[in-house]
């Protein structure tokens, strides 16, 4: 398959009732330089099937199947590491972009050469009943030059849809990409933010599925789904993402004034908020 300017990745496992709608999605795009790789990690229902059919109509679709089950996180990682475009993006199995998607967050990177993730505004829905339960913005972190600012704003109005925007290929190759921790993307989206800057597209490109709070997993089985190992009982979430924040604030290469700045905001936000977080979650596992 030829270069292309942009490369998405379609990490799938057991996605017979959603894939066929996402890379129906990716299909119509407008903007046509682009590839879909899409790795399967060995499903047992009837996705692959659903796969090879759009491969074989489309000579821009390409997949690839794993030998055992990886789990998400590999998964991710293994579509970033066999791509060769300027911009990257990974798309879930159970989320659609509209036809302009591609085309204007392309558009977004170009026109800001500092820029390393173009993110379109995202409608979440509410998976179990296909409800729009709320649209996704990055207002206080778009075009924000000074890294601490940036990274300051995006911890306060943080969410995790950021990491499926598309990504400046050689900004994702400074990145630990998607690690075997809770948070890996969350780690990965402030990693990107210590790179430069995220431009926003005004307009709803993108449709995320949520399961709702209270259908979450709990820590332990996220864990083990993104990454098919039992986590240690010293894994604590937070804290765990906490220590790799500092690590990538250490290492980043913004200047000693900004890192202090940032590593004090950090600490304090760490008591405020991640506190009560965990208060809430043993909360939950008693109630």
């Amino acid at each position: 398959m030829k270069n292309r300017e942009i490369c998405i990745g379609v990490p799938t496992y057991n996605g017979e009732s959603t894939i066929g709608k996402t890379l129906e999605s990716l299909e119509c795009q407008s903007f046509k330089d682009f590839t879909v790789v899409i790795s399967d990690d060995n499903s047992t229902d009837g996705t692959l099937d659903i796969i090879k059919s759009f491969c074989n109509k489309n000579d821009n679709f390409s997949y690839t199947v794993n030998k055992s089950n990886l789990g998400m996180f590999a998964n991710c990682n293994k579509l970033f590491l066999n791509s060769n475009s300027k911009y990257f993006g990974w798309v879930p199995q159970d989320d659609l972009r509209e036809k302009d998607f591609l085309k204007e967050c392309y558009l977004g990177l170009e026109s800001n050469n500092k820029s390393v993730l173009a993110y379109a505004q995202t409608g979440v829905r509410y998976k179990k009943k296909n409800i729009l339960m709320h649209i996704n913005t990055i207002d206080s972190i778009s075009n924000i030059k000074d890294p601490y600012y940036r990274y300051t704003n995006l911890t306060k109005n943080f969410h995790d849809s950021i990491v499926y925007g598309l990504i400046r290929t050689e900004a994702l190759n400074e990145t630990s990409l998607w690690k075997n921790l809770n948070g890996s993307a969350n780690r990965l989206i402030f990693e990107l933010c210590l790179l430069g800057e995220f431009v926003q597209i005004k307009k709803v490109l993108s449709y995320y599925y949520g399961m709702g709070l209270k259908n979450r997993h709990d820590a332990e089985t996220e864990f083990f789904r993104s990454v098919k190992k039992k986590k240690n009982y010293y894994q604590i979430p937070f804290i765990v993402l906490f220590i790799n924040q500092v690590q990538d604030i250490f290492k980043s290469k913004i200047d000693i004034f900004n890192k202090l700045k940032i590593l004090i905001f950090l600490f304090t936000y760490f008591a405020k908020v991640n506190l009560s977080k965990f208060i809430y979650r043993l909360f939950s596992k008693l109630f």
